[in-house]
């Protein structure tokens, strides 16, 4: 019996990944400027040339809690080799996210996104929601809460 539950949940997670992902992969991802923690305006388009790593999350959110430390984890793996993690948090103030970042010791990029419009611009309705985009600002892999074996192996073909 649990294993069918376990079985129907990945199903469902796979399904809605699928169904709520409305930006086709190969597609030119859309520039957007926001604020990091710092305060420092950051544009997507200054990471042209890496492979990057997209994240929207929230705090509070159970699945991007177990998600955002092995995010961490491949970006410290990888991040001498050109690429980049940045997580968008979606509509939360920064002394939050700030304290979150802090317990969970990230080291990647974190932008807030307070009024959910770079959310709405990439169609995102679930999170933890994961792009993977080429050097080239292609994605090449998007995702609903992927496996970190699957955001592994995303990664290390974008990176050939």
């Amino acid at each position: 019996m649990k294993k069918s539950a376990i079985f129907l949940l990945v199903l469902f997670i796979s399904a809605a990944a699928f169904a709520f992902s409305n930006i086709p992969t190969s597609s030119k991802i859309k520039d957007f400027a926001l604020k990091d923690l710092s305060g420092n305006k950051v544009s997507l388009d200054s990471y042209n040339g890496k492979v990057v790593l997209l994240v929207f999350f929230t705090t509070w959110c159970p699945s991007c809690q177990d998600e955002i430390p092995q995010i961490e984890a491949i970006y410290r793996k990888y991040r001498s080799k050109n690429f980049e993690a940045v997580g968008v948090n979606l509509r939360e103030n920064r002394d939050s996210v700030q304290i979150f970042a802090k317990e969970n010791k990230i080291s990647f990029t974190i932008l807030l996104d307070e009024k959910g419009d770079v959310g709405a611009l990439y169609k995102v309705k679930y999170i933890p929601m994961i792009f993977i985009l080429d050097r080239s600002g292609q994605i090449k892999y998007s995702s609903l809460y992927p496996p970190a074996e699957d955001i592994e192996r995303e990664v290390k073909k974008a990176l050939k």
